[in-house]
C-alpha cells in the first residue's frame, strides 16, 4: 500500500495560502517584470532593430522594431497594471 508523504498544512502550503499568490505572479516578480525586464528588453530590441536597418537588413529591422519592441513595451504595461491590483 502506497502512502502519500505530503501532509496538508505544511509550511509551503500555508505560506501560499497566507500571501494569496504563488509562483511568478507575486508582487516582487511583477515589479521586476514591469520596471526592469520588459523595458530593458524593449530598449535592446529597439537598438538591434535600428542597427539592422542601418546595416541594410531593413525587413528584419522593421520586424524587430514593430513586433518585438512593441511586445515588450505592452508586456511591461500589462505587468504594471497587474502589479497595481
Amino acid at each position: 500500500m502506497m502512502t502519500d508523504s505530503r501532509r496538508p498544512g505544511t509550511a509551503a502550503e500555508t505560506d501560499t495560502s497566507r500571501t494569496g499568490s504563488s509562483g511568478l505572479l507575486d508582487k516582487d516578480a511583477l515589479n521586476f517584470i514591469a520596471l526592469i525586464a520588459c523595458p530593458l528588453l524593449a530598449v535592446v530590441t529597439a537598438i538591434m532593430g535600428l542597427t539592422m536597418i542601418v546595416n541594410g537588413h531593413v525587413l528584419a529591422g522593421l520586424l524587430f522594431l514593430l513586433l518585438l519592441t512593441q511586445a515588450f513595451a505592452i508586456g511591461g504595461l500589462v505587468a504594471w497594471t497587474r502589479r497595481r491590483r
